[in-house]
């Protein structure tokens, strides 16, 4: 997957693209709020219950978790959950030496 000079990863279509463009100011919030919540949470969390936690859609949370993984802020846990389908799903936490000011 190919991604802007800001991070934000895009499909290979010239509309993709133009979203990823677009969407910086967005999505460096969205990365933002992701790191807020891992950094409040005790736990591991999905990508699922991160966005449940924002209040947003779970497509717009993934691509964000995506690239805060791409940038070292954010690994796999090694520890599983299940998505409100019943997969099974990484479950994301803070990679050591990373707050959420991160972002």
């Amino acid at each position: 997957m190919p991604y802007t000079k800001d991070g934000i990863g895009y499909r290979h279509t010239d509309t993709s693209e133009a979203a990823a463009q677009s969407a910086k100011t967005s999505a460096e919030t969205l990365r933002a709020r992701v790191l807020d919540v891992l950094a409040a949470s005790a736990i591991p969390r999905s990508a699922e219950g991160i966005a449940r936690s924002m209040g947003e859609h779970p497509a717009s949370v993934k691509p964000r978790i995506s690239e805060l993984r791409n940038a070292g802020k954010v690994r796999d846990s090694k520890k599983r959950g299940r998505t409100d389908m019943g997969r099974s799903c990484i479950l994301w936490e803070l990679t050591e030496g990373t707050n959420a000011q991160d972002n």
